[in-house]
């Protein structure tokens, strides 16, 4: 147990010194790292407090270096290669990058002072603390008696065993087909955000009235704490004119509320009394992920699709059949095309004759309007010590005042405006989005009732059957899912090259390609735990799962190791392979459980936790608990049976 604090002490002290903040991620590396600090130390003093035990000739320091010595090479190993497994989440690039890579760095950092603490505090505090004994308790000898009756029955049915545990994984490969894909699961940020999209010629004064009404409805309820909103923006983000608000709904905690059961229930009924505003579009979300969305791809949505081209009205137009087909895709709500057109504008043409007649260009025509609608400075009023600009401009600034704006020719004559230019007011694009300097027109949307990974996955299908786009116009999709779909092709190829490296490894630790062979099969095997918990717990395949895949991954192969380097230390010593096995299965029982039992109970807090947060680490516990209840099993039942079956039976 003294492991523990002496492993997140020698910890915290490296990410001091690499200037790590104590954060959700940090902190959560930390969490699932707990069962695996005490992992080397388990090992380590069990071999000490066995050999101490068996009473062997020597001193004590003698017996205790020797038992040092006698796990080291595997441990370090073992370790070591947990430490391969996390390092695919450095390939992350952008948003998931800077998510996961401190909690792996983390990881990482805690597995090497758990080797420090194992194997220069442990061994010390054994001479002075650790004293000969039974070697264990009556419940042990019981439990190791049961474990090694089931053993001996597996091996009269050995292929019946490995058999079933083939079609488990099968199963759960095809379990985990049958749940969907997404980048992250929602934060339950305690607050709601209301996206409100007016006519782009709305008034400030509109604005304002329409702003007061979505919190007038939204106080209604019991459940809210206060409201307050912005309209239009100016400085953080991308620039907003007054025609778009941000209503922020600040909600009490979860255990207080009495009319809804969850947040999505209240949106809902939110949802259902906004649609009744006439000539306004409400899209909900919350504060926090609408940045992280904007953050993604510029948009403030989960799922961002791109239309671009050349012609602005033409890429308006599809953008409008796109909404269509995405408002009857299954799980598709708050849709919206983002007006780009409609803006009133005053288009103010030249008469290219009339110009020439009177000897104008345009440059001039462009002056003086600015002049008469923006103000010229002419002077200076003081009062006092301060000084205040003298501004020329029109009073009226209407078109009737523009049009008969007069113009001083070179001959000293006037004109109006009218007579050298034509003046009307008409629609126009108030918003031209680019990326890569091409143009493109967007539609929204968030996603309901279903993984965010199947739903756009059925969108392009159906944008594909139901739009037709001209030559030179062409979708992406951004969003989360533009992170999501980055994130799992990294993984695709990097963690097979892990498993090709953590292979090269064992093959170095053991110079036989078949141990360490058999040592990877415990791999595809902890799967079968993590996938069956996933399915139970109704969490989606997403980037925290997956690392809870890799984390087990680790596990399951610290375990093989630990178990068949002391099978091969006992085939050394002279005992037949099936000797081997029997008696290293058995004397490697309580510290393969032990870890076991300690790295679950390190993740359940993070599996019950209800924080802010918690909803990033809940996929991972389950998954890493499941993978090592499993795993586990695995390691002490099939592993025994294969390498009796096929491990050297001479060194």
């Amino acid at each position: 147990v003294l492991s523990v604090p002496l492993t997140m002490l020698l910890t915290f002290t490296l990410m001091k010194q690499l200037g790590l903040s104590g954060n959700l991620m940090t902190l959560g590396g930390l969490a699932i790292g707990i069962g695996l600090f005490a992992d080397a130390t388990v090992v380590v003093v069990e071999n000490i407090y066995r050999h101490l035990s068996e009473q062997k000739a020597g001193t004590k320091f003698s017996v205790i270096a020797g038992s040092v010595m006698e796990v080291f090479r595997p441990v370090v190993f073992a370790i070591g290669i947990i430490m391969v497994v996390f390092l695919p989440i450095f390939s992350f690039e952008s948003v998931e990058g800077k998510y996961y890579k401190p909690l792996a760095i983390t990881i990482i950092l805690a597995l090497f002072s758990s080797l420090v603490v194992a194997f220069v505090f442990m061994p010390v505090l054994s001479f002075y603390v650790l004293k000969p004994g039974k070697e264990e308790p009556i419940f042990f000898t019981k439990l190791r008696g049961l474990y090694l009756s089931l053993l001996e029955r597996a091996f009269k049915v050995r292929w019946f065993v490995v058999g079933f545990a083939f079609v488990l994984f099968v199963l759960s490969v095809f379990l985990l087909s049958k749940r969907g894909t997404e980048f992250a699961p929602e934060l339950e940020e305690g607050a709601v955000l209301v996206k409100s999209f007016l006519d782009p010629n709305v008034s400030l004064e509109e604005a304002k009235r329409v702003a007061k009404l979505v919190e007038e409805t939204a106080l209604k309820y019991p459940e809210v704490v206060h409201t307050f909103s912005n309209i239009g923006r100016a400085e953080v983000g991308e620039p907003e004119d007054v025609s778009y608000i941000e209503t922020f709904i600040i909600l009490k905690p979860a255990e207080e509320w009495k009319s809804f059961k969850s947040r999505q229930e209240f949106v809902q009924k939110l949802r259902e009394e906004l649609e009744r505003v006439p000539g306004v579009e409400f899209s909900f979300t919350q504060p926090i992920q609408m940045r992280i969305d904007e953050l993604l791809s510029g948009v403030k949505a989960p799922v961002a699709i791109k239309v671009f081209g050349e012609d602005l009205n033409k890429i308006n137009e599809l953008a409008n059949q796109i909404e269509q087909v995405v408002k009857n895709t299954k799980g598709a709500v708050d849709v919206e095309t983002e007006a780009q057109s409609g803006k009133l504008q005053l288009r103010i043409i030249p008469k290219e004759e009339a110009l020439r007649r009177y000897d104008l260009t345009t440059a001039e025509l462009m002056e003086l309007v600015s002049y008469a609608l923006g103000g010229k400075e002419l002077g200076y009023l003081q009062q006092g010590e301060v000084l205040f600009p003298i501004v020329v401009g029109l009073k009226e600034k209407d078109i009737e005042s523009l049009k008969n704006l007069p113009i001083v020719l070179k001959d000293g004559s006037l004109v109006s405006l009218s007579e050298v230019a034509d003046l009307r007011v008409e629609e126009g694009f108030s918003k031209i989005r680019r990326e890569n300097g091409i143009r493109y027109a967007l539609v929204q949307s968030a996603v309901e009732g279903r993984d965010l990974g199947g739903f756009v996955k059925e969108l392009k299908e159906r944008i594909a059957k139901e739009v037709k786009l001209p030559e030179g116009y062409f979708i992406t999709f951004g969003g989360q899912f533009e992170n999501q779909e980055r994130a799992m092709k990294r993984l695709s190829v990097i963690v097979p090259l892990s498993i090709l490296f953590i292979f090269l490894l064992l093959y170095l630790n053991y110079g036989s390609v078949r141990d360490a062979l058999i040592v990877l099969l415990n791999v595809p095997f902890a799967v079968i735990g993590g996938v069956i918990a996933l399915y139970l717990s109704g969490y989606n395949l997403s980037v925290p799962a997956v690392l809870g895949f890799i984390a087990v991954f680790g596990i399951a192969v610290l375990n093989g190791v630990v178990l068949i380097s002391y099978v091969r230390s006992l085939v050394e010593e002279g005992y037949s392979l099936r000797e081997a096995v029997m008696l290293g299965a058995s004397r490697r029982l309580r510290p393969i459980l032990i870890t076991a039992t300690a790295a679950s109970l390190g993740l359940l807090p993070m599996l019950l936790s209800k924080g802010v947060g918690s909803e990033l680490q809940k996929p991972l516990a389950t998954v890493v608990i499941g993978g090592i209840f499993t795993s586990t099993l695995l390691t002490l039942i099939i592993l025994p049976l294969v390498y009796e079956k096929f491990g050297r039976s001479g060194v």
